[in-house]
């Protein structure tokens, strides 16, 4: 998903609001979110049920 800004964001900008977050990329000025690629990365883990 990306985010409309008004204006791109430097990298400086993207550390001071974003830096601590793994949910976010800077890829070509542009705010991009990162969706989780399996079960490894959710945030609410799935236990397994015999």
């Amino acid at each position: 998903m990306t985010y409309a800004t008004s204006k791109l964001l430097s990298l400086e900008d993207f550390l001071s609001q974003y830096g601590d977050s793994p949910r976010y990329e800077l890829i070509d000025g542009e705010l991009r979110n990162v969706e989780p690629t399996g079960s490894h990365e959710s945030s609410c883990p799935t236990r397994e049920v015999d």
